[in-house]
């Protein structure tokens, strides 16, 4: 009963480090998408800061929240 505990933290651990991921991956994205837009001049420079800095608070956030879950677990 033990082994299938451990198992199942482990289980558990990568799916939240594959979440972490995601995450990254999408606000990377989105970033370099707002980037485009800003040197194709479409969005200003205003907004291109917001959306790194909201980007970057989330990110934050997502690591605080999977570090706090997988600890509890």
């Amino acid at each position: 009963m033990q082994l299938l505990r451990q198992y199942w933290k482990q289980g558990i651990a990568v799916f939240v480090l594959m979440v972490g991921s995601w995450a990254f991956i999408e606000v990377g994205g989105g970033a370099v998408a707002k980037f485009g837009e800003w040197r194709r001049g479409k969005v200003e420079l205003s907004e291109l800061k917001w959306f790194f800095f909201i980007g970057v608070l989330m990110l934050v956030a997502v690591i605080y929240l999977l570090t706090t879950a997988n600890g509890i677990l």
